[in-house]
């Protein structure tokens, strides 16, 4: 079974992930694959991105618990005591999380454990193609992140998305995305940035 996964994804490497659709196709092919392994603690970015390109909403929070419980202590303490320092540790750790760079590395590991073709992410001018079909899905997609509640009920998380209208207007070429969290407590978001 998971080699005939594995067969689907080479098939669909070959030809190229040149659309929206190939770019999905390749993140629920690979959730299969991560999921009938059982591992829940490895890739988590990868995982992440699987989930978020098919749902509005994280189903399994516990993968991601550690992720949230710091974030939330972290955007607890900033309601608490609004400073850079606190500010710079949210964005940090969204941005090493969610970063493409991150994402690059964890499907990296993943394919040559699993004997995918790698090209699309060894070649530069591949995987920025990829990239750039995979921010279209993400896109102002936000992520409704309520059910976080239920395994952290403190949560002031409330919804996170990439946006193209962050109210940073950043100039064309660089390679940034936009996020806000927004949280219960307050009518405006908490914004950054994610590196490409």
């Amino acid at each position: 079974m998971e080699e005939d996964i594995v067969s689907k994804i080479n098939k669909e490497v070959r030809s190229g992930l040149r659309t929206e659709k190939d770019v999905i196709y390749f993140f629920v092919e690979s959730r299969k694959l991560l999921d009938r392994q059982g591992n829940k603690t490895s890739f988590l970015t990868l995982r992440f991105y699987s989930n978020w390109v098919v749902h509005h909403e994280i189903g399994d929070l516990k993968e991601f618990e550690t992720l949230f419980l710091e974030l939330n202590t972290l955007v607890d303490s900033y309601i608490n005591n609004p400073n850079t320092n606190i500010r710079h540790k949210i964005n940090s750790l969204i941005s090493s999380f969610l970063s493409f760079s991150e994402l690059r590395k964890d499907i990296q590991k993943f394919i040559q454990e699993q004997g995918i073709l790698s090209d699309f992410v060894d070649q530069d001018a591949r995987w920025a193609e990829f990239c750039k079909h995979l921010k279209e899905i993400i896109l102002d997609c936000p992520l409704d992140l309520s059910k976080i509640r239920k395994i952290i009920p403190s949560s002031k998380l409330a919804r996170f998305r990439i946006t193209r209208d962050n109210i940073f207007q950043l100039p064309e070429g660089l390679n940034y995305l936009p996020w806000e969290i927004w949280i219960i407590t307050s009518s405006m978001p908490m914004t950054g940035f994610i590196g490409e």
